[in-house]
């Protein structure tokens, strides 16, 4: 994971190291400098209390991307993509005798960047698996945030909108 890297002069190593960085924030409440949506203060004890234990979100937060690896593709612009990562990352992890409930979260990465609330929630997840994916969602847009542009970029602010639409949607159907 050291010699694969997310960005220019950031390898996933390090970037995995930024996710659980914004994680730990949320989970200690330590959100100054972040963008907050509403749905994260309206439910934040309800998410809190149906999180995995903090070591096994910090081994996910870190280790998430393990199988962008094998799935690198460089486009002719230059740009760095990393098609079925997620699966790829599950399978390694599992590969390697790694927690298979972690391996599950990793395979399941980026359904809030990628899936409808609809998609999601036809999926009939536990609402362990879908707090702790939300919240993960949320930590790797702020980590990926300089590489967008910053967090009051127009590239971080859709990616934001379609996250704060999915979750809140979700949070409604969990919390009834």
């Amino acid at each position: 994971m050291e010699e694969t890297f997310q960005t220019e002069g950031l390898n996933l190593y390090q970037h995995g190291q930024q996710v659980w960085h914004y994680f730990k924030r949320l989970l200690d409440n330590d959100c100054e400098g972040m963008k907050i949506p509403k749905w994260y203060t309206n439910y934040s004890s309800f998410i809190h209390e149906n999180l995995y234990p903090r070591d096994m979100i910090e081994t996910y937060a870190i280790w998430h991307d393990i199988g962008k690896t094998e799935t690198l593709q460089i486009g002719e612009d230059g740009r760095r993509r990393f098609p079925g990562h997620a699966e790829a990352s599950k399978r390694i992890w599992h590969d390697i005798g790694g927690d298979p409930e972690i391996a599950e979260l990793m395979g399941l990465d980026m359904i809030f960047h990628t899936e409808s609330a609809e998609q999601i929630l036809e999926r009939g997840l536990d609402k362990k698996i879908l707090c702790t994916l939300m919240l993960s969602a949320l930590s790797e847009l702020h980590a990926n945030a300089e590489m967008f542009g910053g967090i009051q970029s127009e590239s971080f602010c859709i990616k934001y909108k379609k996250l704060e639409q999915r979750a809140k949607k979700i949070l409604a159907t969990l919390t009834i």
